[in-house]
């Protein structure tokens, strides 16, 4: 009720993260939840921290057809492509607009990775909230990550105790946490 009263905005709804076996199965989930919202009508900004993850995530999305958003000259087609139902958007993370528009359509933003400081990743962060309650922020990292590597001995056995496939992502506020509490501030 106070922040209708003072104009304080909706935030984004931001989901637990996702855990990969491999970086390949992530490239792949990324793809078919990207391709799954659009095909639904909600936008979709997937947001990479390197140009290797562009890459491999342009490759596993070239047949949809996704709008590229590079560097600071991609800002305006970024822009454009989240005004639009339906369409998918790559982008490197240090390309966001630091003053985007409110989301005018549902949109989803998939992050493939996390940073090693938590800084960069509360940025995007912000850059969600500040689109407003009708985004969904959700991050996509593998086992492969450098960030989890030093849980990756205790994990894998007891992941293939419970039988998780290559194909399916663990998810849950605990597993979020302790990437958070690995990031340094």
């Amino acid at each position: 009720m106070f922040g209708n009263l003072f104009g304080k905005k909706s935030s984004a709804q931001h989901k637990d993260d996702q855990v990969w076996k491999t970086a390949a199965a992530c490239f792949r989930g990324i793809g078919a939840e990207a391709v799954k919202s659009a095909k639904a009508g909600r936008s979709v900004a997937v947001v990479c921290l390197t140009n290797s993850a562009f890459e491999a995530v342009d490759a596993v999305l070239a047949p949809h057809q996704p709008v590229h958003c590079r560097d600071l000259f991609g800002r305006d087609a970024l822009r454009a492509a989240l005004a639009r139902s339906g369409t998918i958007t790559i982008a490197l993370s240090g390309s966001l607009p630091a003053d985007p528009p409110a989301a005018t359509f549902p949109l989803d933003i998939l992050v493939y990775g996390h940073h090693a400081s938590r800084a960069a990743d509360d940025s995007i962060r912000r850059f969600a909230d500040h689109l407003g309650a009708q985004v969904t922020l959700a991050f996509h990292v593998s086992l492969e990550d450098t960030l989890l590597k030093p849980f990756v001995a205790s994990i894998v056995p007891m992941l293939e105790q419970l039988g998780l496939k290559e194909d399916e992502a663990l998810s849950h506020a605990f597993v979020t946490r302790a990437i958070q509490n690995c990031q340094s501030p």
